[in-house]
């Protein structure tokens, strides 16, 4: 038979909660029910045991049975080893006759005496002596004793690395975590007998099972690991206030730390040349929390990724997650706070793991160093997520030349926000969140693009290389994606020329080694202006490469058609011009070369086109049964972008009667602000097969074309 208990006290967070749940399993794991299991269930963490156990029985556990372990940290200054150290904890442990210390007070003997032996009778005066002194104790302390050391300091080819999780060694600047653990566990249990003090079973209930109980707090530091507790400016309703914590909650949180000992070393001695390498620990990512600065990544230790489970499971196969779990992007390991959620929404963590508590351990009050909860990653298969591979190389580059000092300022914004959106695409996955993704990517193409020299100086070429399922996932059924889709694939062959639509956007041009930047483009004539007045500026260049090109027509194949509804939508101003102009500079980047046939994006709807667009685009594009279209005229499109629809119309008119056509209407008067959005339109690919829908907006029946 088994039975459960909610421990109501013990969640996810604050830090310090969650290392007080595995403390809680990992003692009565190796103190009562070897068999005992645990687990998260609705943000609170389940105890399971074989043997016997309740409220009542577990409460009565720690206040009887349980043995503090013997945590110390002998190495550093403020342990309470050395003469000018505070002896309120070790003191007592020392001279204490209970069975419940006698490992604690023989382990400090031992430690006592090999300070003795090797002549530290003060704490080390420097790095090199701290080092000498670690690796004396690794080797003269037996096994057990261990199991913090390995949780605290990781020695690997005679350097030393400290996992974050416990600062630097066990402390963090002058505060000694195993020196107040010492203080507190003698204050819930008496030394002398080894029974509870008076406040001690109250203060017990409050840390496990939250109950509400009127109890007072000594003040006491609690470090980093239980930041709303840890002091200072506007924590309560004066100015100031002083550090404090729940003795329990304290020995429990570092009873729970030992749970990554092991871990440590086996992770960072298998592959690991920095701290970054212990179990679910990456280097911090300015991104995704509603704090997030770019100050962040340099005064921060890291990010912990504190799994969370469902299933009951046991401390060996615990350990094992902690001590094999992988996450990795692709066929890597992780490496950063971004790298961690790609991996947790494509399958790249070890199964068993339904979610992801992530931390920041950040430099905020002075210098004191504070666990801050971040978020919470739900572990689920994310389709659009995995595109994010295609891009793998590309962001780490970003990232890290955005990271340079000498960066420029537009590429450091634009990278923050890449790095935003490709958290909120894993944690979303909806094609809306993977359009921002894609439109991040294109600021940064356009912040290279704005900054040639820079790139040239540090080799950087265009970003490129996108396939085709980002148009297949980025598909939000809009008018928007479908009209920059349009554009973004056009391609022309003009005399020995292929000019990309990528061009007219950028000075970028093919070469036997692929894409590279230019120190000059006529080509490249995207600016500031407005959607209009760039698709106006495009369409002109295009005609003038035609000419140039002398085969006066443009010779444009698209792998993308757009339809006339959408058009109609565009130039009616019922379309978002922004949104295209930013999804048009992600889309470029896609290689639509390798894009074989055609991507069928219309809308069903049919929708009769604009007059004076269809007098005009039958100038330019060719019957269905024809093999060219009517000779370039390039005055059209021209009058068209002033504004002067009427002359437009004139001219158009004037065409198609060249060419055998005879339009039913032959001048039209619009706005010139609405003329011009009709000029842009023209610009929008339209396939041969809509040419009846133009002709029968604005031409005579045929029977009449006499």
């Amino acid at each position: 038979m088994n039975y459960s208990i909610k421990l109501e006290g013990c969640a996810p967070v604050p830090l310090a909660y969650y290392l007080k749940a595995l403390g809680v399993l990992r003692i009565v794991a190796e103190q009562f029910d070897s068999n005992a299991r645990g687990c998260w269930q609705n943000d609170r963490f389940v105890l399971f045991t074989e043997k016997q156990l309740d409220e009542k029985g577990l409460i009565n556990f720690f206040l009887h049975d349980y043995k503090p372990t013997p945590i110390v940290a002998p190495w550093n200054g403020g342990s309470g080893f050395y003469p000018k150290d505070n002896q309120d904890g070790i003191g007592p442990i020392e001279n204490s006759n209970s069975s419940r210390f006698s490992e604690f007070k023989e382990t400090i003997k031992l430690i006592k005496d090999v300070l003795n032996k090797y002549g530290y009778k003060n704490k080390p005066e420097d790095k090199v002596e701290k080092n000498k002194l670690l690796v004396i104790l690794r080797n003269n302390l037996p096994e057990k004793i261990l199991q913090w050391f390995d949780s605290a300091v990781v020695l690997i080819g005679g350097d030393v690395k400290y996992p974050p999780l416990l600062g630097t060694g066990g402390n963090d600047g002058r505060l000694d975590f195993t020196n107040n653990y010492m203080q507190r566990v003698v204050e819930m249990i008496n030394p002398d007998d080894g029974k509870p003090t008076d406040i001690s079973e109250k203060l017990l209930k409050v840390s496990i099972f939250a109950i509400n109980e009127s109890v007072k707090i000594e003040d006491a530091p609690v470090g980093q690991f239980f930041p709303a507790k840890a002091g200072g400016a506007n924590q309560t309703r004066g100015f100031d206030s002083k550090s404090s914590v729940n003795p329990w909650d304290y020995i429990l949180m570092l009873e729970g730390a030992l749970f990554f000992a092991s871990a440590c070393v086996r992770r960072l001695k298998a592959s690991a040349t920095d701290a970054f390498s212990s179990p679910f620990c990456v280097e911090t990512t300015a991104a995704g929390y509603a704090s997030a600065s770019t100050e962040d990544v340099s005064k921060s230790r890291g990010e912990l990724w504190m799994p969370i489970w469902e299933k009951p499971s046991s401390i060996k196969e615990l350990m094992y997650i902690f001590t094999e779990g992988r996450a990795q992007v692709g066929r890597r390991m992780v490496r950063n706070g971004l790298d961690f959620i790609r991996a947790a929404v494509t399958l790249g963590v070890d199964r068993g793991i339904n979610a992801f508590q992530r931390y920041g351990i950040q430099e905020r009050n002075g210098q004191a160093n504070f666990a801050f909860a971040l978020d919470k990653i739900i572990v689920e298969r994310n389709v659009r997520a995995d595109v994010l591979s295609e891009i793998d190389i590309s962001l780490n580059k970003i990232i890290k030349l955005s990271s340079n000092k000498n960066a420029p300022g537009s590429l450091v914004r634009v990278s923050n926000n890449l790095q935003r959106s490709i958290i909120e695409l894993c944690k979303n996955g909806d094609a809306e969140h993977l359009q921002a993704v894609l439109i991040s990517l294109g600021e940064c193409e356009k912040a290279f693009s704005k900054s040639l020299k820079w790139c040239k100086d540090n080799n950087i070429q265009p970003l490129s290389g996108l396939s085709g399922k980002w148009i297949e996932l980025a598909n939000n059924q809009t008018p928007e994606f479908r009209l920059a889709c349009s554009v973004a694939s056009l391609c022309g062959k003009y005399g020995k020329d292929l000019i990309p639509l990528r061009s007219n956007l950028e000075p970028v041009e093919y070469n036997k080694s692929g894409l590279e930047f230019l120190d000059n483009s006529v080509r490249a004539v995207w600016s500031e202006a407005s959607l209009v007045e760039n698709l106006n500026a495009i369409y002109s260049r295009r005609i003038i490469d035609a000419e140039i090109s002398g085969e006066h027509k443009l010779n444009d194949s698209p792998k993308v058609f757009a339809s006339l509804s959408d058009i109609n939508a565009f130039i009616d101003g019922e379309t978002d011009d922004n949104l295209i102009s930013d999804l048009l500079w992600g889309l470029i980047l896609i290689d639509w070369n390798k894009i074989v046939g055609y991507i069928n994006l219309n809308d069903q709807s049919k929708s009769r086109p604009n007059s004076l667009y269809a007098l005009m685009k039958l100038c330019f594009i060719k019957k269905p049964d024809e093999k060219d279209p009517p000779p370039l005229t390039p005055i059209i499109h021209r009058l068209a972008k002033t504004g002067k629809s009427k002359e437009a119309s004139e001219f158009a008119a004037r065409r198609l009667i060249g060419s055998n056509l005879v339009p039913a209407i032959e001048r039209i008067s619009l706005a010139p602000e609405k003329t011009r959005r009709i000029a842009a339109s023209l610009l929008f690919p339209i396939s041969e097969r809509r040419w009846e829908q133009l002709a029968e907006a604005v031409l005579r029946p045929e029977e009449e074309q006499v």
